[in-house]
């Protein structure tokens, strides 16, 4: 039997329009990066400072999530599951 059978359905927490998120160094949780979404695509996240992302999905479909720094073994990422207030 699936697991989403299992367990229920579940939703993916996307990146919404006009909204910000953030997220924290591994090394250091003081410093705390904050993106705000000012356009996306189903595969695109673009800031309102006009940077550009690539949106990924986590392993198990819950949420998504960017790299803002690269991909590397201690890289911070932000995740539509941390949004601010």
């Amino acid at each position: 039997m699936p697991i989403d059978q299992i367990q229920g359905e579940t939703t993916m927490k996307k990146f919404e329009t006009g909204k910000s998120y953030f997220g924290r160094m591994v090394g250091d949780a003081d410093q705390i990066i904050r993106v705000t979404v000012a356009k996306r695509t189903a595969s695109m996240l673009t800031t309102a400072e006009g940077k550009r992302f690539k949106i990924k999905t986590s392993y198990d479909s819950t949420y998504e999530y960017i790299l803002p720094l690269g991909n590397y073994s201690m890289a911070p990422h932000i995740t539509a599951e941390k949004e601010t207030a």
